[in-house]
């Protein structure tokens, strides 16, 4: 719960103005201090397969960890939520005939925040924007 807790607050800024019927924050990125820590959240939503998702992240979680430390920083900590919507389907209609297919692709929302210590703002931003853009790739 304290992760959803800092996702919506350091995106807060980031909602919609009527974000009460949005369930995520908005795509992007955004960082603030709070407590002497860099607090960097990012936000996206693509489809694909949850378990190839899921995997690249563990994997890059562990890697950006290791690079804050290469940095000469200090890692509080480094989370990310996964949301799933799904299944999809698809319905189309043409010449008076409906056809829905279930399609094998979920509707996938990523969340992850690291707070950090001794680590430049635009660095980290530079760097956790990559990982997120490579997640629809």
């Amino acid at each position: 719960m304290e992760i959803i807790e800092q996702i919506d607050e350091s995106c807060e800024h980031r909602h919609h103005e009527n974000s009460g019927k949005d369930m995520y924050p908005i795509e992007g990125i955004a960082s603030r201090i709070h407590d002497g820590a860099l607090v960097c959240s990012a936000s996206k939503h693509i489809t694909g397969d949850l378990e190839k998702i899921r995997g690249y992240l563990e994997n890059e979680l562990g890697l950006l960890d290791t690079w804050v430390e290469d940095q000469e920083g200090i890692t509080g900590h480094i989370k990310a939520i996964i949301g799933v919507n799904g299944p999809l389907y698809r319905i189309s209609a043409t010449a008076g005939e409906v056809e829905t297919k279930n399609l094998e692709i979920k509707n996938i929302h990523i969340s992850i925040v690291a707070v950090v210590f001794k680590v430049d703002q635009g660095v980290l931003e530079r760097r956790i924007e990559s990982l997120i853009e490579r997640l629809s790739a």
